[in-house]
């Protein structure tokens, strides 16, 4: 007969195995499959001209996780090998290229006089079997099982007539365009990850990001054709942090009502002038830009993971084309002539680089066109406000 002792005794036996069992998984993680953690969100720059070996050399230095430049269609139909030299420089020094799809040949723009960084129309049949080449070229000289590089991003910044076929941003004529590019890529290497476009998330004359996106989902199956969903997140210096957390939040929102949870977001430029034509909020000192870069990489550091962000690149490298005054064309790391600004130092203390000690990273590739601005035709209130500026202002509470 079973007494109350016997039972009783039996109990304790099973609960003191249940908490050696629980000790053993505590301790050794044993019987439960381990959940992959995101990894670190990466930091990294927009350069707005190809960089020389010595920027590439100083941004090795500095630890640049993620290097995004354009690799030109233009550049590229005129001399095959034109980025041989980056990407090899690249490659020995181990830093990691994005390189963004762009720089349509001028006969394929729609309005070369207003926006020469148009996309073509996927209408133009020769503009398509030229693209068609291009790709093929720089994908199968630097890209697939042979080559460093396994990434790309197609276009920029459709959402805005600056970039967008006919100045008119329309997320169809884009999708066409991405399906074209992609199928081409994948023809030469099937495995490469390929990236969204960097969108403004709010502007005041394209389409904000969530509407751009919800007219992208429209199209079937559409989210089969990238891996990273790309956002450029400007907002001004009184929001800083705040402004980009907010763009984050607003995202994320809007990609989860088209069903879309596991897609990475990548910050593919973000930034502010310090210099220019004054625009309130977007041209600060170089002592607050520095401060501003601190905090929205620490702000990415912190709560990236919630929002899947894998990586934040400042935009841009160094100052360029300055004689045109846009703010953004000053919002570099670097000042055009090559001296550091405290936004460099700032940046080495989240990469764990080296600053370099203040030294001048020497002269600016001047051979390349910079893929953004200036915009012939196009006023600098009017192209500054159209091609930065963004109303992004308070956080909304996060999701539930």
């Amino acid at each position: 007969m079973t007494t109350r002792s016997d039972t009783f005794q039996a109990k304790a036996g099973r609960n003191r195995g249940a908490v050696r069992w629980l000790t053993l998984v505590c301790a050794f993680g044993l019987l439960v499959p381990a959940v992959p953690a995101q990894a670190a969100p990466k930091y990294g720059v927009t350069s707005a001209r190809t960089p020389t070996s010595t920027e590439m050399s100083r941004l090795t230095q500095g630890n640049a996780q993620m290097i995004r430049t354009e690799f030109r269609w233009d550049d590229v139909e005129r001399d095959n090998g034109h980025y041989d030299g980056l990407v090899a420089s690249a490659a020995a020094q181990g830093r990691r290229l994005l390189p963004v799809i762009g720089g349509t040949p001028e006969q394929f723009v729609p309005k070369p006089g207003k926006y020469p960084s148009g996309q073509p129309f996927t209408s133009n049949e020769a503009a398509m079997d030229r693209l068609r080449g291009y790709l093929r070229t720089i994908v199968g000289r630097y890209g697939g099982p042979g080559g460093t590089i396994r990434e790309w991003q197609v276009w920029n910044e459709p959402n805005i007539p600056q970039f967008a076929a006919g100045g008119k941003p329309k997320a169809k004529e884009y999708a066409k365009l991405l399906k074209i590019t992609v199928t081409t890529i994948r023809s030469v290497d099937p495995q490469a990850k390929i990236v969204l476009a960097g969108m403004p998330e709010l502007t005041r004359n394209g389409t904000n990001m969530a509407e751009y996106l919800r007219e992208l989902y429209r199209v079937k199956k559409i989210e089969k054709l990238f891996d990273v969903i790309a956002i450029h997140p400007y907002t001004t210096d009184k929001f800083g942090a705040d402004g980009v957390e907010g763009a984050l939040i607003r995202t994320r929102r809007a990609l989860k009502k088209l069903g879309e949870s596991r897609t990475k977001l990548r910050i593919t430029e973000t930034g502010f002038g310090t210099d220019g034509d004054p625009r309130p909020g977007f041209t600060v000192s170089e002592s607050k830009q520095a401060k501003l870069l601190g905090q929205i990489f620490k702000r990415v550091r912190q709560e990236g993971r919630s929002y899947k962000v894998d990586s934040v690149l400042w935009f841009c490298f160094r100052d360029f084309d300055t004689q045109n005054r846009f703010w953004y064309n000053f919002s570099g790391l670097f000042r055009q002539g090559g001296d550091p600004k405290p936004a460099w130092s700032r940046f080495t203390g989240f990469t764990g680089g080296s600053d370099g000690g203040g030294a001048n990273v020497g002269s600016a590739n001047k051979s390349a066109e910079p893929f953004a601005g200036p915009f012939p035709g196009v006023g600098v209130d009017e192209a500054a406000e159209a091609e930065r500026e963004t109303t992004a202002n308070l956080i909304p509470s996060p999701p539930e």
